[in-house]
This record gives structure tokens, C-alpha cells and sequence, in this order.
């Protein structure tokens, strides 16, 4: 019983980041097809520059629309090679 409990819990704190990731990479594409900068992205969601670099870099392709889906493609499947690496 432990156990199946300790599993939701996990299950909604990862939900919980991926709901937050999407959150994250939908504003920022937002503020991309807005032609924002880097630097006033990473100050407007008060978030580190850095971290709104990468982000920017690996989705420049998509560019200008910036569809939220494949952008999201993109990043999961970074982060797969990443785990995987």
C-alpha cells in the first residue's frame, strides 16, 4: 500500500515539472515570435539567462512560428540523449 502511494505521489510531482516545462517553453515562444531577446525573456519570466540561451539555441529552427509542440519535442528528446548519455 506504501508502495502504490509513494508511486501517485511520484507520478504527480512529475506531472507537476512537465506542466511547468511546458509552461516555461510556451512563454517563451511566445515571447520569440514577439522577436523579444534573450535577456528580456530570461528577466521578464525571472529565470537565468543561460538556461533561456539553451533554450533558444536548440529551438532556432522552428523559428519564426515557433510551434509549442515540436519545441517540446525537441527539448524532451534532448533530454532523453542527455539521461542516456
Amino acid at each position: 500500500m506504501k508502495e502504490m502511494m509513494a508511486a501517485g505521489a511520484r507520478g504527480k510531482e512529475i506531472g507537476e515539472v512537465i506542466g511547468e516545462n511546458r509552461k516555461l517553453l510556451s512563454q517563451i515562444c511566445k515571447k520569440l515570435r514577439k522577436h523579444q531577446s534573450v535577456e528580456m525573456i530570461a528577466d521578464a519570466l525571472e529565470e537565468d539567462v543561460t538556461v533561456i540561451q539553451k533554450i533558444c539555441n536548440m529551438i532556432d529552427p522552428l523559428a519564426p512560428d515557433y510551434d509549442e509542440e515540436k519545441v517540446y519535442e525537441i527539448l524532451h528528446l534532448s533530454d532523453e540523449k542527455a539521461i542516456s548519455a
